[in-house]
């Protein structure tokens, strides 16, 4: 038989990875590399969970828990401010939880160790449904493209006293 943080991991990967080789991989990967768009680049996702809500939430809620579901090594406490790490894909990252709102909401911010510029925001709402729960994902990643970066570096004088 299977427990609820087992049946939880399962339908949570097979309905984020569903075209990937492996259920580690995300529905947004592809949030982490540069594009070269110049607006925010945001994915949403709304997964079916045959859990509880209350179910759900207990998997959310608990940082050590979201290597059941989420990350693969996990040492985080989700309560607001709080700032820990996690493994994701075999990679490091810094986690800060912005949000918590119990039995409803979290968001977090997460970028590679090393990397904030790389940071990615994301929320979690945990929405009653009939017989399941709905699991609204959406992760936003404030990008620049080459041209604002480029202003940004000349308004900032860096350019020009590079030049001197």
């Amino acid at each position: 038989m299977v427990d609820v943080t087992e049946r939880a991991r399962i339908m949570c990967n097979l309905s984020v990875a569903q075209d990937s080789l492996t259920f580690r991989d995300h529905a947004t990967q592809w949030l982490r590399y540069d594009r070269g768009v110049s607006a925010p680049a945001t994915v949403h996702r709304d997964i079916d969970v045959p859990l509880t809500p209350d179910e759900v939430w207990s998997l959310v809620a608990d940082g050590a828990g979201w290597v059941e579901w989420l990350v693969e090594e996990a040492d985080i406490v989700v309560e607001p401010g709080a700032d820990g790490t996690v493994v994701d894909g075999g990679e490091r990252r810094r986690v800060h939880v912005d949000e918590v709102v119990p039995g409803a909401r979290v968001t977090w911010s997460w970028w590679p160790a090393g990397r904030p510029a790389d940071t990615t925001s994301v929320e979690l709402v945990v929405l009653p449904a009939a017989g399941r729960t709905v699991v609204r994902i959406t992760e936003t990643r404030a990008t620049t493209g080459r041209w604002e970066l480029r202003a940004a570096l000349l308004a900032s004088g860096r350019v020009l006293a590079r030049a001197a």
